[in-house]
């Protein structure tokens, strides 16, 4: 079984789940979502919560990153200080029940990103998210991340990539390209204890 449970101050979505909430068993996977992302993600089998609590940013919240100084400081090839915006507040859209998933809609936004829809699917032991972004067109130097704080200590990652795993700045090159890894199928933070799996949909390429 699984469920999405809205944080406390989201009385509009508790109205809305009223009847999705069932009896809790060790199979569960529960989603409380705050009005910037999701705020915990816990599985009742490992009695852990898969997400850090305490981090900058919630989980599935969009950041918007320009670097200070504009396009001169990235063609300098020197370090550059980077100003961050999240996204946010979110408003809650619309939910679906159903026997084989049950859904939330959230709307939010972001300076360059007028409206972004987010949509949360729980199975019975996965959630699916879903990002879809109204873009406008910007010239200088931007990039947007979703970001997921996976609560893992001393996490190792691992990555496939072109039908290979790679841990990602120990199995490469030196100077080769740690701003960003191409994933193929699934990315893993995971530890001696547990590790969380992160995969794209198979429906379509990771965007």
């Amino acid at each position: 079984m699984t469920t999405l449970l809205p944080s406390p101050d989201r009385l509009e979505v508790a109205t809305a789940l009223a009847a999705m909430v069932g009896e809790q068993d060790p199979d569960v996977v529960a989603a409380f979502l705050s009005g910037e992302g999701i705020q915990a993600l816990r599985t009742m089998a490992l009695e852990a919560l898969l997400l850090d609590p305490d981090a900058a940013w919630a989980g599935n919240q969009a950041v918007r990153e320009m670097p200070q100084g504009g396009r001169e400081a990235i063609d300098r090839k020197q370090p550059v200080a980077f100003d961050r915006v999240p996204s946010g507040p979110c408003r809650f859209v619309a939910c679906q029940t159903g026997p084989v998933y049950q859904s939330l809609t959230f709307e939010t936004s972001l300076p360059g990103c007028p409206r972004i829809v987010q949509t949360y699917r729980l199975f019975d032991d996965w959630l699916d998210v879903e990002d879809v972004f109204e873009k406008e067109e910007v010239l200088d130097p931007e990039s947007i991340a979703i970001a997921f704080p996976f609560r893992v200590e001393t996490p190792e990652f691992r990555v496939e990539i072109a039908d290979a795993v790679m841990r990602p700045g120990i199995d490469q090159l030196p100077f080769s390209c740690y701003d960003f890894y191409s994933i193929q199928h699934w990315a893993v933070a995971g530890s001696g204890e547990y590790s969380v799996p992160w995969t794209r949909p198979w429906r379509r390429s990771a965007t």
